[in-house]
């Protein structure tokens, strides 16, 4: 009996163990330098590497869901003035409406909120084909006050969207770096700029008709599991790294060569210049010379 009470302690710690572990790892994103044409297209080269958000990727705001995120592709940029942002996704015809579909960022800038607070959290409500709201959550800015512990539309957002008859989409927006400087309470960031090397917290979110996904350290279930789940600490935020610009290789210069087109004296171009020719008219002619009088004093013996 005592062996089989054992047995069975064993196995309930390695299950929940196991339960624990579930999680995906906090993600590590890079920025590349430069800005990008905001058009409603993602042309190559334009922007740096292609991150995916899908079931694989992702923990579920609670483990009850009985589906999988919306799976879809974003690319970031930055320069001095932003952050150039774009996603590729499939949208149904049902996801577009307020409040059901929107992809959102939850940043630390410069990380100058604490593990014990929320995030600054921008999200990009799909409204209408040709209409997306941007909003900005938890924190006032240098750009925005009113969202100091509330929520406040962004009116300013450069952005374009390209919507294909199958619902493929493609949207393009730069965040102002006016937007990321935190200006609340204690919190100034108004004298930050974004540099390159700089490190700070980032991750993406996805709401769809009120379920939740992230990229994120914490286990699935975390809204119930984690005390205080949404602080920068519990959610266990990725991270973002500004690359440097990278200057591109210089072109080759191409060899000179000894081809001179234009048949001038230019001895540079490997011509031949008057001196020489005269040089060699003056050698001919005393050989010559030379020739003729060996020829004629034979004659004269």
């Amino acid at each position: 009996m005592r062996k089989l009470l054992t047995v069975l302690m064993v196995l309930s710690l390695i299950l929940s163990m196991a339960v624990m572990s579930v999680h995906a790892e906090a993600p590590a994103y890079k920025a590349k330098a430069g800005a990008a044409t905001i058009d409603g297209k993602i042309s190559e080269g334009e922007y740096g590497t292609k991150y995916e958000f899908n079931k694989d990727n992702t923990v579920a705001f609670s483990s009850s869901y009985d589906v999988d995120p919306l799976p879809f592709s974003f690319y970031i940029n930055w320069t001095e003035e932003g952050l150039y942002i774009a996603y590729e996704l499939k949208v149904e015809e049902g996801d577009w409406g307020d409040n059901k579909l929107f992809p959102q960022f939850d940043m630390n800038p410069w990380d100058v909120l604490g593990d014990d607070q929320q995030g600054l959290f921008f999200s990009f409500f799909f409204d209408a084909t040709d209409k997306i709201r941007f909003t900005i959550h938890n924190h006032g800015t240098v750009g925005n006050s009113e969202a100091s512990g509330s929520q406040a539309d962004l009116e300013d957002i450069d952005y374009a969207i390209e919507v294909e008859d199958d619902g493929s989409t493609v949207l393009e927006f730069m965040i102002p770096v006016k937007y990321l400087q935190v200006k609340d309470g204690d919190i100034d960031a108004s004298d930050k700029k974004l540099e390159a090397g700089q490190t700070w917290g980032l991750s993406a979110f996805l709401i769809r008709d009120n379920k939740g996904w992230a990229q994120i350290g914490a286990p699935d279930n975390f809204v119930s599991d984690v005390e205080n789940p949404f602080h920068i600490g519990s959610l266990k935020l990725g991270t973002i790294t500004l690359e440097e610009e990278t200057t591109p290789e210089p072109e080759e210069t191409p060899a000179p060569t000894d081809k001179d087109e234009d048949k001038d004296d230019d001895t540079d171009k490997g011509g031949v210049g008057a001196p020489v020719i005269a040089a060699i008219v003056i050698g001919v002619i005393i050989v010559a010379a030379v020739v003729v009088y060996f020829v004629t004093r034979k004659k004269d013996q």
